[in-house]
Formats: C-alpha cells, sequence, structure tokens
C-alpha cells in the first residue's frame, strides 16, 4: 500500500494510505479520475498483480 500511496504522489495524484484497510481515494472531477485509474492499473501491471 505504501509504494502505490509513494507512485501516485510522485505523480501528482494524492491519496491517503489507511494501514490494515486500504487506499482512500477522493476525486472532484473526470481528469482526476482517469489519472488516478492510469495509475493504479500501469501500477498493478508492474507489480504482478491482476490486469
Amino acid at each position: 500500500m505504501e509504494e502505490l500511496t509513494q507512485h501516485c504522489a510522485d505523480h501528482g495524484v494524492i491519496v491517503c494510505g489507511k494501514p490494515g484497510e486500504g487506499i482512500r481515494v477522493t476525486v472532484a472531477d473526470r481528469e482526476a479520475n482517469d489519472a488516478f485509474a492510469a495509475l493504479a492499473g500501469g501500477f498493478r501491471a508492474a507489480h504482478g498483480g491482476p490486469a
């Protein structure tokens, strides 16, 4: 979880890591949602997660 939180921050998308629970994401517009979806998908693919 910490790696994904940092990966998002490195790309200008701020998320809130909740240890033991996951990551909280709040988006205000479609562009922010699309940016997070792209980052999360790329992170998952790079770290061997399911497609």
